[in-house]
């Protein structure tokens, strides 16, 4: 590139937060769908101010705005939309990205360096005083929930068709939607006349909004919602057998029949009291004091006989489900869709190693992504990465878009491994990662 074009294409990064502002005026005060009705002859800036009734000024300030953005042609004192005009009048992606950049991301990008330097979203102050979006998301101004929904739901509710197909080819009886939002997709799974249970795993607000929805939809049966806090680290896992509860409490586990406290330390559940040590190895805890081996196998865990079943087996969340006490039943199949972008790469893999730690030898879990490094279009990989800075400066200040080899760094430091991984997926280049445990074969 030449020198004089490096500074032209430096000038259009420079003034492009007012160029924005100039295409949306011009898109809300009619301006680009009058320049469209004319079609090819064009109209004159008198005719466009005659017909809406704005002043010369307003007219003649955007018009030469979008004529040097290339957005709108002049020919012979006349004004004719370009192509790229027609993809804001017309495109509903473009429309989207718009106003999700312009009601969610506009203001709160002034903050967006804060953001960096004190790795919180700084920017999120300008809605209110959340630690992160995702507990202020339901308080949002009701125009900035409807941005923020129609950008998160666009592109992701375009791949749950084949993503379900993919689910379903391996029979799952039990599925967690870890990240379940809005239930978007078990709407979508359960018109595919699905009849196992599907466990919604989100905040409670998210919850609440999920059940209204399936709800209305006439979606009631075969669900279970289970708020929870992946980050948390509190929170009960109960097994039950010959009435010996052992509950996870503030990293330990308890063996309430006996005060004897296990911790779990580089690798090992340590019996503090007996100084027994249970390593996991192939698949298998082994008590080495006593030669007694628990096993997990088909949704069981084995104790010379004693068998504890798969509703008895530890709870993913770190909250109780809304049915009551029960822990919940192992998974199939675990999808998280969209939902570890929304976390740093630490966090990424603790939530892995939560998901890992409930799954079977048999288990599923499905990460859905698009990766802005597994994109066919430069627009997709361009979007994509500034994406990320929403994350930086109003969804929480530590995730982004992530590439593909660094998910798959990830899912590696969290012990599960890649089975298959499906591209292509819907028509926004998603990929579906399929893992399995360990031992998965």
């Amino acid at each position: 590139m030449k020198m004089v074009d490096a500074k032209s294409q430096a000038q259009k990064i420079a003034f492009a937060p007012l160029t924005f502002q100039a295409v949306r005026a011009a898109l809300n005060l009619g301006i680009l769908k009058v320049l469209d009705d004319a079609g090819k002859t064009g109209i004159s800036a008198g005719e466009i101010e005659n017909k809406l009734g704005l002043s010369e000024y307003t007219v003649t300030t955007l018009l030469e705005v979008l004529e040097s953005a290339d957005i709108v042609d002049f020919k012979d004192g006349k004004y004719i939309t370009a192509k790229i005009a027609q993809c804001f009048l017309y495109d509903k992606m473009t429309q989207i990205n718009m106003n999700f950049v312009h009601d969610v991301c506009y203001q709160g990008a002034f903050y967006l360096q804060e953001s960096f330097v004190k790795g919180k979203p700084e920017g999120l102050k300008v809605f209110g005083n959340w630690p992160t979006v995702y507990e202020g998301l339901s308080q949002l101004p009701e125009h900035v929930q409807k941005s923020w929904f129609a950008f998160d739901h666009f592109y992701s509710d375009n791949a749950f068709n084949d993503v379900i197909k993919i689910i379903l080819a391996g029979s799952p009886k039990i599925i967690y939607d870890v990240g379940a939002n809005t239930g978007k997709f078990e709407a979508a799974l359960l018109s595919k006349n699905y009849t196992g249970k599907i466990v919604l795993c989100d905040l409670p607000q998210q919850l609440a909004a999920a059940k209204e929805n399936l709800s209305a939809a006439g979606f009631k049966e075969n669900l279970i919602f289970y708020p929870m806090d992946v980050l948390k680290k509190s929170g009960e896992w109960r097994v039950k057998s010959e009435d010996t509860t052992l509950k996870r409490q503030s990293g330990e586990l308890k063996v309430e029949s006996e005060d004897t406290t296990l911790k779990r330390q580089s690798g090992e559940w340590r019996v503090k009291s007996e100084d027994t040590t249970l390593k996991r190895q192939s698949g298998e805890l082994k008590v080495e004091s006593e030669d007694t081996i628990l096993k997990r196998q088909s949704g069981e865990l084995k104790e010379e006989g004693c068998y504890c079943s798969a509703s008895q087996l530890p709870s993913f969340s770190t909250f109780d489900c809304e049915e009551g006490n029960s822990p919940l039943p192992l998974p199939d199949a675990i999808l998280m869709s969209q939902f570890l972008d929304c976390f740093s790469k630490e966090e990424i893999i603790s939530i892995l190693k939560k998901a890992e730690a409930v799954m079977t030898e048999k288990s599923k879990l499905y990460i859905l992504e698009p990766f802005w490094d597994n994109q066919k279009f430069e627009a997709a990989k361009f979007s994509l990465t500034h994406t990320s800075l929403y994350f930086t400066a109003i969804a929480n200040g530590n995730s982004k878009m992530y590439s593909r080899a660094e998910m798959e760094d990830c899912t590696a430091k969290a012990g599960l491994k890649i089975l298959k991984c499906h591209e292509n997926v819907g028509s926004h280049e998603y990929t579906l990662l399929e893992c399995g445990t360990a031992e998965n074969n």
